[in-house]
């Protein structure tokens, strides 16, 4: 695996130790650590069970979008080809094409059938950027009929810290946001503009966020969250989590976390529910951070006040089955569907040392989790989890760890078993 992975595996670490103080609201009573346990039953049986071979004609998976149970689209790559692979049932699927970008490293949202935006970077025919000057740019496209053709509606210059348009969140069909890095930003500060769009088409500067952004959500075109983050080479750096109530023109912090390298990540699945993943980079190395380096927070009130949900202890093994894996790095948090209580998964990605990926699950509002790390085929590098509308179901995109293929997989269950669905024949 390349340093530049490391390095963007490292970047996109989503963390705040429960060890840091918050900031604003009263310090509640530790949660006890929750040990990562593996599922009930074993990970269930592949539709395609015949391990790829590793050649040419592999397909890795990159980013999942999904507007209905069944109806989903992949962001997906074969040798140098970017496409876009589309279902309305979960079985079949359908390439449509994508824009020339760096499919790996890019956002893929639809908000319903036909309207969607894919947010990625612009490269030369010779391959990678030498940031800044050189002929890169970071572009967001829209697409009105499903992904079928492809419209530039912004671009933005690369800066010194890589890709400049990071963190798209989309709404609606006329709300979307994304954090635009100024050409001024180096690896230890950076100026940030909030750009929106109200009519799905135009993208005008509203506002400014502190530093470097981990994510962006809205539940309302007004109501919206950012996790920001500092990255200077002293002693202390600072996690924010910051609420905005007139749409990104303004932003207030509400909650933070102080250590060496300290990351939020942020869910908000209503107006008053939130949660936030959190931890240190300092206690991070190339196979991922070590065994209590994670804490889930939650809210009720919209983020005036916070608490510790629960401490999560990562297994330093990797079970016989994959169901438990080790090390990794904890990414994105989402909550967005509920019974009795709201289901909660964070993606795990493998690094570039032996740490394995994964996912990992709530289904009592981040209290528990369960852990499961992979399927016959091999151990998971997740990319993303997509779980919009049953809090029993999800499906987890990426790849695999020591060969070059993809998986998508739906989980049933809450994320007990796995059954994969891709790769499979493609028309």
């Amino acid at each position: 695996m390349s340093i530049r992975r490391v390095a963007i595996a490292l970047a996109a670490l989503v963390v705040a130790s429960c060890s840091m103080p918050a900031a604003g609201t009263a310090s509640p009573a530790p949660t006890p650590a929750t040990t990562l346990s593996a599922p009930a039953s074993p990970v269930g049986p592949s539709r395609n069970p015949a391990k790829p071979t590793p050649n040419d004609d592999v397909v890795n998976y990159w980013g999942i979008s999904q507007v209905a149970p069944f109806e989903l689209w992949i962001s997906a790559s074969q040798r140098t080809d970017a496409f876009l692979l589309h279902t309305e049932d979960g079985r079949s699927w359908n390439r449509r094409p994508l824009p020339p970008t760096d499919v790996a490293n890019a956002t893929l949202r639809f908000v319903d059938r036909s309207h969607g935006w894919f947010v990625g970077d612009d490269r030369p025919p010779s391959g990678g950027c030498a940031a800044p000057g050189a002929p890169c740019r970071s572009v967001i496209y829209g697409t009105t009929d499903g992904g079928r053709s492809w419209t530039p509606q912004w671009s933005w210059p690369w800066s010194a810290v890589g890709a400049s348009l990071r963190a798209f969140y989309a709404l609606d069909a006329r709300h979307a946001w994304v954090a635009e890095y100024g050409q001024g930003c180096t690896v230890a500060t950076c100026s940030v503009r909030v750009r929106s769009t109200t009519d799905g088409t135009t993208w005008n500067a509203i506002g400014e966020l502190p530093s470097f952004v981990t994510n962006m959500v809205f539940v309302s075109a007004t109501l919206g969250w950012a996790a920001s983050y500092t990255n200077m080479s002293g002693p202390k750096n600072v996690a924010e989590i910051l609420v905005t109530t007139n749409g990104g023109a303004s932003w207030t912090r509400q909650f933070h976390a102080d250590g060496g390298l300290p990351r939020f990540a942020v869910s908000f699945a209503n107006a008053r529910e939130g949660w936030a993943l959190g931890s240190d980079l300092e206690r991070c190395g190339m196979s991922g951070c070590d065994a209590s380096a994670y804490s889930v927070y939650a809210t009720s009130d919209g983020g005036a006040t916070w608490e510790t949900r629960a401490q999560l202890l990562v297994p330093t093994d990797v079970s016989p089955d994959r169901q438990v894996s080790g090390g990794g790095f904890f990414d994105r948090i989402v909550f967005s569907s509920r019974s009795a209580d709201w289901s909660g998964w964070i993606t795990v990605g493998a690094g570039a040392g032996s740490g394995h990926g994964g996912v990992v699950a709530s289904s009592d509002g981040g209290r528990s989790w369960i852990r499961s790390g992979g399927d016959a085929q091999g151990s998971w590098d997740v990319r993303e989890v997509s779980s919009p509308n049953d809090p029993a179901v999800a499906w987890a995109v990426g790849n695999y760890l020591g060969y070059d293929g993809g998986f998508l997989a739906e989980t049933g269950d809450g994320g007990r078993t796995w059954t994969r669905v891709l790769p499979s024949p493609l028309h």
